[in-house]
């Protein structure tokens, strides 16, 4: 029986295959990096890192940023193991590349480094302290997952949050490689999805070696889910490991200075599509009782940067950007921060946080990160990926959830007009995020089982 599942599931993603690579082709027009690295989808590279390394996946950008505590604390046990980084999204990719400058495995070595490889042979066996390779994982389908972990050669696959990839799985146990599914989490909708109607996702979670979840709750819904009971543990939520930059305050005190000091500033961090409508409206509500505040919008992907600055614009407000901040001063209503990598200095500089993909049916982002900056939090009521961490805050008064546009409305206007309430809500959801620390100690120790 098992074999005809796991034909049917590959059927299905043969199928699927044209449409994904159109959808790809089709998200390349806004954001041009989607038309590089193809063959890195089908699995196929042109470099090879050295073997044994530590395979590490995190399918985008806030995956990447919640895995890297991790990633680093491995480089410091392990440093006679590479790290191989994988994601599935440029601007995953960026971010690894910014954080790493990682060998690219997709690209031919430059002349100049095959010269010194071949001229240092007994070297080049020898895997290089904190060295980290990278590449796309590619489509789920078993030619090219096999094609990968014939290149890649790694001793362990740690897959972070809710990858589920039946093929990638399949083909980790046949190679003999242990899968540890790291800062696990998995939605009631998910589990029960998994049990009655994706047997290859639960045969995929039975091959796991270990499910480090993210709270006890997910680590029942993997069980639930057809997870080997044994296998599952509980670590707390890596993303309370990220360690903030050392002068965020000092340029976040810089962006306040910049726009006029003393203002209520409140964002729209991580928005998709529908949700920066409401945030106008949002603050055209908050302007009428509140005219200095300052609203500044996140969008989750580049290619929407644009998109963010149309709307703003058409809903006639002061708009400036982060790519030219010349244009920031008092008289600003709306910033639009069009770049990656500076979201944190801008939400330090902020009071309020409304927490993207929440408003739509998206599952709601990370509130951690808020929270571990002291703001107070607002998430609208699709926040299935964050359902646990958003019942903490409500409990410790530090989050409100908002079902709709108007109630989004009126909980800002409510609590921009009590600041001593917003200071209140920072503090307690920094001591919330504060209670999460120390699960990359703990995810680590059940790596080292696989490792030692």
């Amino acid at each position: 029986m098992k074999p005809l599942l796991r034909l049917l599931y590959t059927l299905a993603v043969y199928l699927a295959t044209p449409v994904i690579l159109m959808y790809l082709a089709w998200r390349g027009v806004r954001h041009r990096a989607y038309w590089q690295r193809w063959r890195e989808r089908l699995g196929f590279l042109r470099q090879q890192p050295l073997p044994g390394g530590v395979w590490v996946h995190a399918v985008s950008v806030g995956e990447v940023n919640g895995v890297l505590p991790l990633v680093r604390q491995l480089q410091q046990a392990y440093p006679e193991r590479c790290i191989i980084f994988t994601c599935a999204t440029p601007t995953g990719s960026q971010r690894i590349c910014d954080v790493f400058n990682p060998t690219m495995l997709g690209t031919a070595p430059s002349a100049e480094k095959s010269a010194a490889k071949r001229s240092d042979n007994d070297q080049s066996a020898e895997p290089e302290r904190g060295q980290v390779y990278h590449c796309y994982l590619p489509l789920d389908l078993p030619a090219a997952q096999r094609r990968l972990f014939a290149q890649l050669q790694p001793t362990l696959l740690v897959v972070m949050e809710a990858e589920i990839w039946p093929n990638l799985f399949f083909a980790a146990q046949r190679h003999q490689v242990p899968t540890v599914v790291v800062n696990a989490r998995l939605s009631q909708r998910s589990a029960d999805g998994y049990r009655r109607y994706l047997p290859q996702a639960r045969m995929a979670l039975e091959s796991a070696a270990a499910i480090v979840a993210q709270t006890e709750a997910d680590a029942r819904r993997f069980v639930n889910a057809g997870a080997h009971p044994e296998a599952v543990s509980c670590s707390g939520n890596l993303k309370g490991d990220v360690r903030l930059p050392d002068d965020v305050c000092q340029r976040a005190y810089a962006l306040q200075k910049q726009w006029g000091g003393e203002r209520c500033v409140w964002m729209g961090a991580s928005t998709h599509e529908g949700e920066e409508a409401a945030l106008l409206a949002a603050h055209r509500q908050l302007l009428a009782t509140n005219p200095s505040s300052l609203l500044m919008i996140v969008p989750r992907h580049p290619e929407r940067f644009e998109r963010a600055v149309a709307l703003s614009l058409q809903a006639g407000f002061q708009v400036a950007c982060h790519s030219d901040l010349k244009q920031l001063s008092a008289n600003t209503q709306v910033l639009v921060v069009d770049a990656m990598g500076v979201l944190v200095e801008y939400a330090a500089a902020a009071q309020l946080i409304f927490v993207g993909g929440s408003l739509v049916p998206i599952g709601g982002h990370n509130p951690l990160e808020p929270a571990a900056l002291g703001k107070a939090v607002i998430m609208g009521a699709c926040h299935d990926n964050a359902r646990d961490l958003i019942r903490l805050l409500c409990e410790a008064e530090a989050a409100c959830v908002v079902n709709n546009a108007a109630e989004l409305s009126e909980i800002v206007v409510a609590l921009c007009g009590q600041p001593e309430r917003l200071q209140s809500m920072g503090q307690q959801a920094l001591a919330v995020a504060m209670a999460q620390r120390g699960a990359v100690a703990r995810t680590c120790a059940v790596i080292e089982r696989y490792l030692d």
